[in-house]
């Protein structure tokens, strides 16, 4: 049985919440056993308004194309976007759930929109869930005296969740009443990571802003929320592939990302050289392959390894817009597709195993980009794995993308 077998799981967190409100009854546990509850199911006693801000609308989704193929899309929908006003609720800062201030509820932002049991919302402060019950983190309370607005969401402190999944909701503040007024409260992670900061400072300059200590939960007066324009579902169960519907990118919001960015860059704050061919290059140990190899291959057709964590914003997107061709592994660098020129041409690679994955192919399809993919054979289930890829395939490929 998997690890992530919902019903299991749900059997697991019923007796465990059981354990666990007898223990306390003793000592402080350091896990809290709590219903597991749509946001939009959120009740009055949390909620005090609810608002439509931008009904749902018909958008297409961009499925990975190889070399020689033709682009392929799917019809789906752009979630509704609203604007909750919520009482007596709490946050951790870098979660996608709200917690009832007697700890016995939460409610998290719905990203799928059918019933199967094969999406999951875990994160650093969400151990596992079931369809309805959850284990977080029984963290101390900060209480604050004053209204906020809440920028959080499920991966906060990664470069492709901040930007398209969380800080591209400023695009809809204006809905909220006197909003320049208020605080917006971004998670502590974004302050430590100087390019996520300068972002956030990109979208947010005109207001005051404050990041949340790790390792509470956050209580204020009243909290504003706004749910996801482009929402991605954040992880699925072992032996389950990535469905192009997974993805859904709201068109004129990675046009206001782009606009925003590009507004601000800053080409002063420059100190690097353009190359026509870029390597996306990683230092991460994280899903390793053999990069030296195919870097190497790469090298002998002109291109130069660019590894951006080295990089401040102004630099990525400096990279990004003077280069002509863009290949490299699958990863959260590729968010920088935003930047690119619409003549540009890339080649990404990716496992099998994450099936009809479209976050970067319909990224790179709403800004013009021509991105083709190449498919390896992945060896398990598992989605990080290490891999080896093909340095004879790659180099045909890379051959290919240069003639197109």
């Amino acid at each position: 049985m998997s690890k992530h077998d919902i019903k299991k799981k749900h059997r697991i967190l019923l007796w465990k919440k059981i354990k666990y409100s007898i223990k306390s009854l003793f000592v402080k546990p350091n896990a809290l056993f709590v219903d597991f509850i749509p946001l939009d199911n959120i009740d009055d006693s949390f909620c005090i308004s609810k608002t439509l801000i931008k009904p749902s609308s018909k958008i297409k989704t961009y499925l990975p194309k190889e070399i020689s193929e033709e682009q392929k899309y799917i019809q789906t929908f752009s979630p509704d976007i609203y604007l909750f006003l919520m009482k007596d609720v709490m946050v951790a800062g870098d979660s996608s759930f709200f917690v009832s201030v007697n700890k016995t509820k939460i409610f998290y932002e719905k990203l799928h929109t059918d019933n199967r049991t094969v999406y999951l919302y875990e994160d650093r402060n969400l151990g596992f869930h079931s369809a309805s019950l959850a284990k977080i983190r029984n963290y101390d309370v900060k209480e604050y005296p004053f209204d906020a607005i809440y920028f959080g969401g499920i991966f906060t402190y990664n470069y492709y969740h901040f930007i398209i999944d969380i800080i591209s909701k400023t695009q809809f503040l204006g809905s909220i009443p006197e909003s320049k007024s208020l605080t917006v409260i971004l998670d502590s992670s974004i302050k430590e990571n100087e390019n996520l900061k300068a972002l956030a400072y990109f979208f947010l300059k005109d207001y005051k802003v404050e990041f949340l200590d790790s390792g509470y939960y956050h209580s204020f007066k009243n909290l504003w929320y706004i749910n996801t324009p482009n929402p991605t579902i954040p992880n699925v169960v072992d032996g389950t592939k990535y469905e192009a519907a997974f993805t859904r990118m709201l068109p004129e919001s990675i046009e206001y990302i782009r606009t925003i960015c590009l507004e601000n860059y800053d080409v002063e704050k420059v100190n690097v050289k353009a190359t026509s061919k870029v390597f996306v290059a990683r230092k991460s140990t994280f899903r390793k392959y053999n990069e030296e190899e195919l870097l190497n291959i790469a090298k002998t057709y002109g291109f130069q390894p660019i590894y951006f964590e080295d990089l401040n914003l102004h630099e990525q997107i400096f990279i990004m817009r003077n280069a002509d061709y863009i290949i490299g592994s699958s990863g959260a660098a590729w968010t920088n597709i935003l930047f690119t020129q619409s003549t540009g041409k890339g080649l990404i690679w990716l496992g099998t195993v994450w099936g009809d994955f479209s976050v970067f192919s319909t990224l790179a399809n709403l800004v013009n980009f021509d991105l083709y993919h190449l498919r390896y054979q992945s060896k398990s289930e598992d989605f990080h794995e290490n891999y080896i890829l093909d340095p004879k395939i790659f180099e045909e490929h890379l051959i290919q993308l240069l003639k197109l």
